[in-house]
């Protein structure tokens, strides 16, 4: 199938722009990754401070991510799957790109178009969100440290009042039929 040179600029410029976009969120995973520990983006010394200063209201120090056992195992499943999804997106970028753009032939420009596009982006904005990804990582693990505190640790002490009541209420049932037994 022929296609004329500015038919093959366009699936180009679109190309790089779904590769902007797979750099987006390639981005994102990046994120995901800093959150949880995985990665190396929040090694700054300021962010260790901050771990190690006290969280107000709170008044005990941020929980520290251990890197061993069980843990460790879900956090390389956790990077496996973060790069799996991103391959497996960039794929279906790629042949979505080609049938939208290009009759569904796969060109050498719609490959190239993506590269550039992701570098591009990796290599603009990318760099200035690696710059704030680990302070946006601390930031999340703080709201997640608040959100523990504040809101599943009261549904937890519920819980257990409930579970006391339980036990309270089934002792007096206990005594009342002992009680009634031996009136008898």
């Amino acid at each position: 199938m022929e296609i004329s040179q500015s038919g093959i600029a366009r699936l180009l410029l679109y190309s790089a722009v779904g590769g902007a976009i797979l750099g987006m969120l390639y981005l994102s995973l990046i994120l995901v990754r800093a959150i949880l520990g995985c990665e190396s983006a929040e090694k700054g010394k300021w962010i260790l401070r901050v771990e190690e200063a006290e969280l107000p209201l709170i008044k005990r120090k941020m929980r520290k991510i251990k890197q061993g056992g069980s843990l460790r195992f879900l956090l390389d499943f956790v990077l496996v799957l973060c790069d799996v999804v991103f391959v497996v997106l960039s794929g279906i970028a790629v042949i979505l790109i080609s049938y939208a753009y290009n009759g569904g032939q796969v060109r050498l420009a719609v490959i190239f178009g993506v590269s550039i596009g992701f570098f591009l982006c990796r290599c603009t904005i990318g760099r200035a969100f690696d710059q704030f990804s680990g302070a946006l990582a601390v930031a999340s693990r703080v709201f997640l440290e608040y959100l523990y505190e504040f809101v599943l640790c009261p549904l937890k002490l519920v819980r257990c009042i409930n579970k006391k009541m339980k036990c309270i209420k089934k002792k007096r049932i206990k005594n009342k039929r002992k009680g009634a037994k031996n009136e008898i």
